[in-house]
């Protein structure tokens, strides 16, 4: 049997009952938008103590209420066994999956472009801001402005392109400090690699290090990560990401990691 925990939200809360159809659970629990999981994390605690009478073969979270993050953000020791906390399958990753499928059909270009449009949601962009530290990391943009313009590093290539797609101007800037100068005006779209610092500032607005969603941003200027799937995640986190998820494939997954988890216990 299977034990699921998660945050809910939009995405979850479309996908994840039609996923959970037919499978035997355990149990559950659930943390609501908004919900801090320190205040949560004597219930979280009791859940599992619940189940530690060895018919448990699977738990099944998302990044945030998995156990060992669980953990890390609140402090609290979870009495778990070793086996059980490697029998584990995170709901992110098998979103994951299908969103490096959907942007593997596509050009980095293209992907990127869409992405700008998403991201901007239907408001005017007027400046682009690219951070360049870490941007030339993406050897894709880097052969491709190469290619194009011998003399073009990739932070102004990214930037003319989303300027001509978006009609605004662009300005590259060295470091997340010099963009949050721009960071004060909502039309304004800062694009950086996820590793230039901006992970650092989505970091100090939440109680759970490593998790990063639109939400964690404190400005009012959109925010365009990079390497693509981080910030498809982020647009599918938000819930307005049109790409239709195979759910069957999902319970597939799951289903075979659990008869996976099974032998494990068995042998």
């Amino acid at each position: 049997m299977i034990f699921v925990a998660y945050r809910k939200n939009l995405l979850f809360d479309t996908y994840i009952p039609r996923l959970l159809e037919g499978i035997p659970l355990a149990g559950s629990f659930t943390i609501s938008a908004g919900e801090s999981l320190v205040e949560k994390s004597s219930e979280f605690v009791s859940a599992l103590d619940c189940i530690e009478d060895g018919k448990i073969s699977l738990i099944i979270s998302d990044s945030t209420c998995s156990p060992g993050n669980f953990e890390k953000a609140t402090g609290t020791s979870l009495k778990l066994s070793g086996t059980l906390i490697k029998n584990l399958v995170l709901f992110d990753d098998l979103f994951a999956e299908q969103i490096r499928e959907w942007t593997s059909k596509h050009t980095a270009l293209q992907n990127l472009r869409w992405l700008a449009l998403q991201v901007a949601n239907g408001i005017r962009v007027k400046k682009i801001v690219v951070i360049n530290n870490c941007i030339c990391d993406h050897c894709t943009f880097k052969i491709k402005c190469t290619i194009e313009n011998a003399t073009c590093d990739a932070s102004t290539w990214i930037g003319s392109k989303l300027g001509e797609l978006l009609s605004a101007e662009h300005v590259v800037v060295q470091s997340v400090a010099e963009a949050i100068q721009y960071a004060g005006d909502s039309q304004n779209m800062i694009v950086a690699d996820y590793h230039s610092g901006i992970q650092d500032v989505m970091n100090s607005n939440t109680n759970l290090k490593r998790f990063y969603s639109f939400d964690n941003w404190p400005y009012c200027a959109m925010l365009l990560t990079l390497p693509i799937e981080v910030c498809t995640a982020q647009l599918v986190d938000r819930g307005n990401f049109p790409l239709c998820f195979n759910v069957e494939r999902m319970k597939e997954n799951v289903i075979a990691s659990e008869r996976a988890a099974i032998r494990v216990k068995l042998f």
